[in-house]
């Protein structure tokens, strides 16, 4: 199995194997942040001593966490930036970070254009994420890395890795972590879609918002000003929707009708299409099979949820069925929300979810810490 993986990225991208069973190789996409050697040292306080940045780690002691974030639909994975920003002024115990994308998403979307499927499977893409811890993930110390990740065997010295999945992502992420954070997850059980034909006709609403989404503008600066007329763009932090403006559109196609061949087009697009955001609202099996499977994580595992404050946890299947599922694994876990946003807290509330030691009162658990970084804190090292 792993020479056919290694023969087969070896092969550039845009060449299909031969003899193959005809099946396109799609490709995902990630961003990589890693922290400099020297830990940074805040400015003193006055009359006092230079403090350390927030659970910095000890004297003598380099390890941190590496943190993989996975994004919802609709969005690239740069929609993580303005989050980390917030948690990289607050915390230096995080040593790499990496921004997932699923294959019909973003820079994703765009690479595997004309070879996506007319449906869209929540496990693949948790497969996606399983193969790349597996054999893909960049080795400690690893500068510089190449265009396509080549497969490779684990690191001889096993670091701790922390799953980070908001939406879609929360509900995708396998039981290959250290640790879990689940950003307001779509992890719903079956019968909530059973009984109740409510939630069925939210999601119908929600595809067929997807599938009248406006995907062309004239610029980005078009584009935005139609954003900032619509209320669910108005509920965003600023640093979000230029974010998502940033790196959710792209130039357009080149035209191929002139008689001279191609031509550049003016103008911008969203990198994800509009039909291809509508089919993954369209599979909510994996949704319930995660709500089966929570029971079945490892108590090892540090589970943390993080949902949302302001509205009746329509995402998680409504109030009385998601206070059951927070609590559906019970060991090694915590819950809080976040009173200053919804369903999209990234996008909402990016500096309250980045904040390492914030407060929030929860109606599933009494007080409890917002932030990234409300994990407890170990030294020891195990495979993740």
């Amino acid at each position: 199995m792993r020479k056919q993986r290694e023969a087969t990225c070896a092969e550039p991208s845009w060449r299909e194997p031969e003899g193959g069973d005809g099946e396109p190789q799609l490709w995902n996409c990630l961003q990589r942040y890693q922290r400099e050697p020297a830990l940074p040292t805040l400015k003193p306080k006055p009359g006092g001593n230079s403090p350390k940045r927030d659970d910095a780690p000890e004297d003598g002691e380099t390890e941190g966490v590496t943190l993989f974030l996975a994004h919802a639909n609709g969005f690239p994975k740069q929609i993580w930036q303005p989050v980390l920003r917030h948690l990289f002024a607050l915390y230096a115990g995080v040593d790499e970070v990496w921004l997932w994308e699923t294959a019909n998403h973003g820079d994703s979307a765009l690479v595997n254009a004309g070879k996506l499927g007319d449906t869209f499977d929540w496990a693949d893409n948790a497969r996606d994420v399983l193969q790349f811890l597996q054999f893909h993930r960049p080795l400690p110390g690893q500068a510089e890395l190449p265009l396509h990740l080549p497969p490779h065997a684990l690191e001889s010295t096993p670091r701790r890795v922390v799953g980070v999945g908001h939406s879609l992502g929360g509900g995708t992420l396998p039981s290959y972590f250290d640790a879990l954070i689940l950003v307001d997850p779509v992890i719903i059980a079956d019968h909530i879609w059973t009984r109740r034909p409510a939630e069925i006709e939210r999601y119908n609403a929600l595809v067929r918002g997807a599938l009248a989404r406006r995907a062309v503008w004239g610029s980005r600066s078009e584009a935005k000003l139609g954003f900032l007329k619509s209320p669910f763009f108005q509920a965003w932090d600023p640093a979000a929707l230029d974010a998502y403006v940033e790196y959710g559109l792209c130039g357009l196609p080149p035209a191929t009708s002139s008689p001279s061949g191609a031509s550049p087009r003016a103008g911008v697009m969203l990198k994800q299409s509009p039909y291809d955001e509508a089919s993954v609202f369209c599979e909510p099996r994996a949704q319930a099979e995660s709500w089966y499977l929570l029971p079945l994580l490892p108590a090892r595992i540090e589970l943390r949820w993080i949902m949302n404050g302001r509205s009746a946890a329509e995402a998680t299947g409504g109030e009385e069925a998601t206070r059951y599922t927070v609590w559906r694994r019970p060991a090694n876990s915590s819950n809080v929300r976040v009173r200053e946003a919804g369903h999209l807290i990234p996008q909402e509330a990016p500096g309250r979810l980045g904040e390492p030691h914030s407060h929030s009162r929860s109606r599933w658990r009494e007080e409890g810490q917002v932030g990234l970084t409300g994990l407890q804190r170990r030294r020891s090292r195990r495979y993740c």
